[in-house]
C-alpha cells in the first residue's frame, strides 16, 4: 500500500513517514509539506492512503480533501491534528475523509487503519484477503 503524508511540521512529517515505512502493509511513503505540493505530485504517484494535517499553511486541509476526492475518489484520507476539534473533524468527514485522529494517537490508529484499508481494497479487487 502506498501512503502519503501531508504535514506542515517537518519533524512530525518525518516521524510519521518513519513509522509508516516500518509497517508491513506499506510499500512506499511520500511526504509533502503543504496541499499545493501534494496536489502537484498526486497525479504522478497516487497513494492508497493520504494522511492530511488540517492545519496546513496555504490551502487548508479541508480544501485539500475536497480536491483530492474530486480528482482521485479512490484515495482513502485520514486526517490528523495536534488538537482534538470535533467541528474540524466533522468538516473533514463531510469533505470525504474516512477518519480523524490526534497526532499523539498515530501509532494506535494507523496500524488498524492500514489493515482495514488493505482489506477493503483487496475486496474491491476481488482478492480474498
Amino acid at each position: 500500500m502506498r501512503v502519503a503524508v501531508v504535514e506542515s511540521d517537518s519533524l512530525c512529517r518525518q516521524l510519521m513517514m518513519i513509522f509508516l515505512s516500518g509497517e508491513k502493509a506499506v510499500t512506499a511513503v511520500d511526504g509533502y509539506r503543504n496541499a499545493e505540493e501534494a496536489l502537484k505530485r498526486l497525479g504522478e504517484f497516487p497513494p492508497d492512503l493520504l494522511l492530511v494535517d488540517l492545519n496546513l499553511s496555504g490551502m487548508t486541509g479541508i480544501e485539500l480533501i475536497r480536491q483530492v476526492k474530486r480528482g482521485w475518489p479512490g484515495i482513502h484520507i485520514l486526517v490528523s491534528s495536534l488538537f482534538e476539534d470535533r467541528e474540524a473533524a466533522g468538516k473533514a468527514l463531510a469533505a470525504g475523509a474516512i477518519g480523524y485522529f490526534p497526532v499523539g494517537n498515530a501509532a494506535e490508529v494507523l496500524r488498524p487503519a492500514l489493515e482495514a484499508i488493505g482489506y477493503v481494497d483487496a475486496r474491491r479487487a476481488g482478492i480474498a484477503p
